[in-house]
């Protein structure tokens, strides 16, 4: 029987910073999610495991303000977002939080500097301030090196961590990660679990990765795991 998400330690809903309740999302016939129910506090490492076509991507982009679902309720930072209108809503996702997705969607004809810079531009960042976050989140996931680089140049675990800084460079409050180890080897799936876990301990960012790595969940705070798009705590 599955344990109750409050006995295995998951933050009361006052206390988190993402709370989602009895979400559900279908696309025609077909139900992706029933009654998705979760929290999540500042500077948790939440991981969610499961099988392929489980519901895990809609669901992370649900919490993303991506999508909206069908019913339910969904709280970021304090705001109910079903009350949001579209631009409020972007507004808010822009600053607060940060995607790393299982492919990385750079431009490939912008360098590495450039492309840091992107997520930046809605939020009218001025140049010279925009350039000293680039900077920071380089360094601070160590391609500080490759910032002059076209994506096509580096490696898959600098890309890894190219990503990485993207999500960073708005200073979001959530980080949310869609198999971010999926295409990296076992030496760079150790580096960019360390980088994350680094990054949550030392900003207080609270983390949401979807994942089929046991490493990566072995790691977590708290596992859920999805099945035919419902949750329950391993």
């Amino acid at each position: 029987m599955a344990k109750s998400m409050l006995a295995m330690g998951a933050p009361n809903s006052l206390d988190a910073i993402l709370s989602a309740n009895k979400l559900a999302k279908s696309y025609g016939s077909t139900r992706i999610l029933s009654d998705a129910t979760l929290s999540v506090a500042p500077g948790e490492f939440l991981a969610i495991v499961g099988p392929s076509g489980s519901g895990k991507s809609t669901l992370l982009h649900i919490l993303g303000c991506v999508e909206r679902p069908d019913a339910g309720d969904l709280t970021l930072n304090g705001q109910d977002l079903r009350r949001l209108r579209p631009a409020a809503l972007a507004n808010l996702r822009n600053r607060t939080l940060g995607f790393v997705f299982q492919f990385f969607y750079f431009e490939p004809h912008l360098t590495v500097a450039k492309n840091l810079e992107v997520p930046l531009m809605p939020l009218r960042v001025p140049p010279r301030d925009r350039q000293t976050r680039v900077r920071a989140a380089a360094e601070l996931v160590g391609i500080a090196d490759q910032l002059r680089q076209k994506p096509a140049t580096l490696s898959g675990g600098q890309l890894q961590r190219a990503a990485i800084a993207r999500a960073l460079i708005n200073r979001p409050k959530i980080l949310l990660a869609d198999e971010p180890t999926g295409n990296l080897d076992r030496a760079n799936t150790e580096h960019i679990l360390d980088l994350l876990l680094r990054i949550k301990r030392e900003q207080h960012t609270a983390l949401i990765v979807v994942t089929h790595d046991e490493q990566v969940a072995a790691r977590a705070d708290r596992v859920l795991h999805m099945s035919d798009g419902r949750l329950t705590v391993c």
